[in-house]
Parts: C-alpha cells; sequence; structure tokens
C-alpha cells in the first residue's frame, strides 16, 4: 500500500497550473511522488 503525506497530495487543477514547480520539486528530490487528487484538493 503506497501512503503519501500531506505535502505530497496535490488538486488536478493545481498540478495542471503549476505543472512545472511539481517537476522541479520531483527532480530536486523534495517529495519522492505526487498524488494527484481526482476533482478538490482536500484542505486539512
Amino acid at each position: 500500500m503506497v501512503t503519501y503525506k500531506l505535502d505530497e497530495l496535490m488538486g488536478s487543477t493545481d498540478v495542471a497550473r503549476n505543472f512545472g514547480v511539481v517537476l522541479s520539486k520531483l527532480t530536486n528530490n523534495e517529495v519522492d511522488k505526487i498524488g494527484i487528487l481526482k476533482n478538490k484538493a482536500t484542505k486539512f
């Protein structure tokens, strides 16, 4: 089972708008993975 931290979960709209930021976080090893939520991002 895969578990995600709160900073690894993003809404699909946020990923589309900030695609460069998401890629740079992945390439700079700031996060190991990104979980994309289908509809709205959850606010914790």
